[in-house]
Parts: C-alpha cells; sequence; structure tokens
C-alpha cells in the first residue's frame, strides 16, 4: 500500500509602508467582468493590502462622488457591458491616485471600496459611474511584526 503526502504551502506577504501591511493572494484584475455590479463587486476585492497594528488604531473614511479618468471625464459602464482587464487596472489606478491625493496626514490607505451610482437607465439596461468610498488607517500603538 503506498502513502501520498500532501504539501500545501501559504505565502503571506509583507512590505513596509507607514505600517506593517499584509499582502493577501488576490491583489489584482485576472479577468474580464460584465456590468458595473460585477465590476464594483471585483474591484473591491483587491485591496489586498491591509494595515496590521499592533495596539491602538485611528480610522478615517473619504467619499469621491463619480470617478473620473485621466480626462476628467466620468467612468460610466452598462450593467451588460464587458469590461476589460486594461479598464479595471485604469479605474484602480485612478482610484489609488484619487486616495494617495486625498490622504489625511500620518494615514495610509486601509482600503478602496468601489460603488455604483446609478446615472440612467434605458429599458432594462443601467448605467453608473464609479463612487469610490477610502478607509484610511493610521497606527497609534506599535506596528505590528511580520507573522
Amino acid at each position: 500500500m503506498k502513502k501520498f503526502i500532501l504539501l500545501i504551502t501559504v505565502f503571506v506577504f509583507t512590505c513596509q509602508l507607514h505600517a506593517q501591511i499584509q499582502r493577501m493572494p488576490k491583489c489584482s484584475p485576472w479577468r474580464s467582468v460584465t456590468g458595473y455590479p460585477q465590476l464594483c463587486t471585483e474591484l473591491s476585492s483587491f485591496n489586498c493590502a491591509r494595515i496590521m497594528c499592533k495596539g491602538a488604531s485611528n480610522t478615517t473614511v473619504i467619499t469621491n462622488s463619480l470617478l473620473q479618468d485621466i480626462n476628467n471625464s466620468i467612468y460610466t459602464f452598462s450593467s451588460v457591458q464587458s469590461i476589460s482587464v486594461v479598464i479595471q487596472n485604469k479605474i484602480i489606478a485612478q482610484a489609488r491616485n484619487w486616495a494617495n491625493a486625498n490622504k489625511p496626514a500620518g494615514y495610509a490607505i486601509e482600503i478602496i471600496n468601489y460603488i455604483p451610482d446609478i446615472i440612467t437607465s434605458s429599458g432594462t439596461i443601467t448605467y453608473a459611474g464609479i463612487d469610490i468610498k477610502v478607509t484610511y488607517k493610521k497606527c497609534t500603538g506599535p506596528i505590528a511584526l511580520p507573522n
């Protein structure tokens, strides 16, 4: 009788930035999505950097209404539109740019949530822009040590 041993390795990546950051496995888009509801769900799941504070911390939240591209045009998507990885990466980059530009002193970006903002509808198809809600975190106690 042969015995098999299955080894599973889990990697946790860390880097230093104002506080200890834990990198989760899903850090960027990897597939096209259909419609703004799936887009917002998918983009919100890419918040792979989590600030780990050992001790006390403060958080603050800032919301941006209708995220714009580099040409100051509002991103607008339909409920049935195919949205490529390239477009998703552009949205993430613009959201991070806005979040960094509006970051309170001493805070780091903890999470960016993407929220559909319905603009109009035509029959059964709706169109929405994307609002972002940014949660910032500041460690007030010691920074967590790597796991």
